[in-house]
């Protein structure tokens, strides 16, 4: 495939991710998994690299990498910031606040079948215990797929994830727990 191609692909993907306009939806909370779908034909990118981190006892920091699925999938968390985007009017209660993650999921071309990636397997906690898994649509353009998208081998996708957060304050922990790390999840440090 040649680097036009590939500049092609990325710009239909991140078409496809930005969507259509409009204000933010409704936050939903929910709970789900990375669940394998049928098998595909694989790509010649992206490979595994020597950054990929295992869970260990400690925290990822921003930017390192975790793999899943048995080292056919990567997700990096590249960067937390506080407030993002715009909810609208009455949105958010008082004391209410946008927190996005920016994330990076990969399925390696090593992998035999595509994967679902969404925003469920994804959370933020507080030094407090205090967690959330409360998620956006339609706040900011570049946007983590939102409702389960389809990852062919050998492809990425990266965007923000939204939840709500307190006003005050910011999370130190982003934790990623899908089906094949339950009960184990990878966390990032955040601060």
């Amino acid at each position: 495939m040649t680097r036009l191609h590939h500049y092609a692909a990325a710009f239909a993907l991140v078409t496809v991710l930005v969507g259509c306009g409009g204000g933010p939806e409704k936050p939903v909370t929910t709970s789900g998994t990375l669940a394998p779908t049928s098998a595909a034909a694989a790509s010649s990118t992206p490979t595994a690299s020597s950054s990929a981190s295992p869970i260990q006892d400690g925290m990822l920091a921003l930017g390192k990498t975790f793999a899943i699925e048995n080292n056919t999938m990567t997700t990096t968390v590249l960067w937390y910031k506080q407030p993002i985007g715009e909810a609208g009017d009455g949105a958010l209660k008082k004391g209410e606040a946008l927190g996005g993650l920016e994330v990076k999921t990969c399925n390696l071309a090593s992998a035999k079948q595509p994967q679902q990636v969404s925003v469920a397997p994804w959370s933020l906690a507080w030094s407090d215990g205090t967690t959330t898994s409360t998620y956006w649509s339609g706040v900011v353009s570049a946007e983590y797929p939102y409702d389960p998208k389809t990852l062919k081998p050998g492809r990425c996708v990266k965007g923000w994830i939204v939840f709500t957060v307190p006003a005050k304050g910011k999370p130190t922990v982003a934790a990623y727990e899908g089906q094949a790390n339950e009960g184990q999840p990878a966390e990032w440090k955040l601060s």
